[in-house]
């Protein structure tokens, strides 16, 4: 069959979308049919080993961080901040919705603004369904850089030596949602809270193209330089220059910080991380791929010393556990896939106008169907020539907050207050409008 690739990832969206099996048990079937289509092998096993020992460790300390900065009020700090900078609801919802969600994004990953930015923007009380839709959709613009750039590191790592190269045409390829999502949010906020007169003045839409601006300008600046810090940095200046530049149009004076537990925390935290990859990115344990410095470290040592106890690891690990076995099911049927020679034969298979212009939909199915923007590279960068990389890492970014996880993820952290329903009603026609004119960017951008 020239289409046996996708026999496992058919069945993993059959078995979770229409059987309502639990993801973690349908993509558990999903390899059953890659080893039952394509075979199992030692390398794939070593393969799959080697990537879960790295990003295990990111995605537990990342989920323990959490689980201590909820349990120490590091979160409400940073809500209390948003709170004193403004009190027009819109800059609270974008504040929160757009930088800071970016900077959890690329600090964290692995879908983490769903659990930090939905209940913050909660804490603020918007509209439910609005703290659903606003981390879905601006998460966007930082995916391929999530958790200090994985899904580029490691998602093309063993195809291209310069992901460097990589990083900039994959910011050039978002570019045109670093304004799309923020002016969305800006139009979905005022809908959805019944803007006032104040909260409606025409300086709050210059403010988000302010806020668009420098995003764009600071992120692609640094992708020049590091695939890790793109989006940490221009999230982080962002966010600087929004709660000042608000404060200073609404009070008509300097803000003077009072809240500054959660903004301290995070700017030192991702100093640390910065200084980390800067020194020791390429320092490997002898005789191994695998790398020494690990940004998981990080986040368990500033958990353990803001908490002083390692009480949360357990349930960090209960909340993490389902997420490393979603990913070892996924990451195993690409590399065996990859390895039996499927993906190759699916390769001369495919059309290549699906290889050209129609890769913002190819990499938006394939990762609203895998759910991960790392594994959903790996299955797509195969299949087409380097000087496309960058478009795969962006078209794979549009289609995770769609994915059926993340959209249960932030469903269940607003405790079943907004269903999958009302989401999908809302983000589905977004999503597929940010997909076609993706498609219809690169057609002329390529013309």
């Amino acid at each position: 069959m020239h289409f046996i690739a996708l026999i496992p990832f058919c069945i993993l969206f059959a078995s979770f979308v229409f059987f309502r099996i639990a993801l973690v048990h349908s993509a558990f079937i999903a390899l059953l049919a890659c080893v039952a289509v394509a075979g199992a092998s030692v390398e794939a096993l070593q393969n799959t080993l080697i990537f879960l020992f790295e990003i295990g460790f990111i995605v537990l300390g990342a989920f323990f961080f959490i689980e201590v900065a909820e349990q120490k009020g590091v979160i409400q700090s940073l809500a209390d901040l948003v709170k004193e900078v403004s009190q027009n609801r819109v800059v609270q919802a974008l504040l929160v919705g757009f930088p800071l969600c970016l900077i959890v994004e690329g600090s964290s990953g692995f879908g983490t603004p769903l659990l930090i930015i939905a209940p913050i923007l909660r804490a603020l009380g918007l509209p439910i369904l609005l703290c659903a839709l606003l981390p879905l959709i601006n998460m966007i613009d930082g995916i391929p850089y999530g958790a200090l750039g994985t899904p580029i590191r490691l998602g093309f790592g063993g195809i291209s030596e310069n992901i460097t190269t990589i990083s900039e045409m994959t910011v050039r390829s978002l570019y045109p949602f670093f304004f799309l999502t923020p002016a969305l949010s800006f139009f979905l906020i005022r809908r959805k809270i019944k803007a006032t007169k104040t909260e409606s003045s025409p300086i709050w839409i210059l403010w988000t193209l302010l806020l668009s601006t420098v995003y764009s300008i600071c992120t692609l600046k640094v992708s020049k330089q590091s695939v890790e810090f793109p989006v940490l940095a221009g999230a982080l200046v962002t966010f600087v220059i929004g709660i000042f530049s608000a404060h200073l149009i609404e009070k008509k004076k300097i803000l003077k910080i009072k809240h500054r537990k959660g903004l301290f925390i995070y700017t030192l935290l991702l100093t640390t991380l910065w200084l980390g990859k800067q020194y020791w990115m390429d320092e490997k344990f002898p005789g191994t791929p695998i790398r020494i410095f690990n940004p998981g470290w990080v986040f368990l040592i500033f958990g353990i010393a803001i908490s002083k106890s390692g009480d949360l690891l357990k349930p960090a690990l209960n909340r993490s556990r389902r997420t490393l076995a979603v990913l070892f099911c996924i990451t195993f049927t690409v590399q065996q896939l990859k390895l039996s020679g499927a993906m190759k034969t699916l390769l001369m298979n495919l059309p290549q106008s699906l290889l050209d212009d129609g890769i913002p939909f190819l990499g938006w199915l394939s990762s609203a169907m895998i759910g991960t923007g790392t594994i959903a590279n790996l299955f797509i960068s195969p299949l087409v020539i380097p000087e496309n990389h960058g478009a795969v890492a962006a078209a794979t970014a549009l289609g995770v907050p769609l994915a059926f996880q993340s959209i249960i993820g932030v469903k269940s952290i607003l405790k079943d207050q907004v269903s999958e329903k009302e989401i999908l009603k809302y983000f589905l026609p977004i999503s597929v409008t940010f997909m076609t004119f993706s498609m219809i960017f690169r057609h002329f951008t390529h013309s």
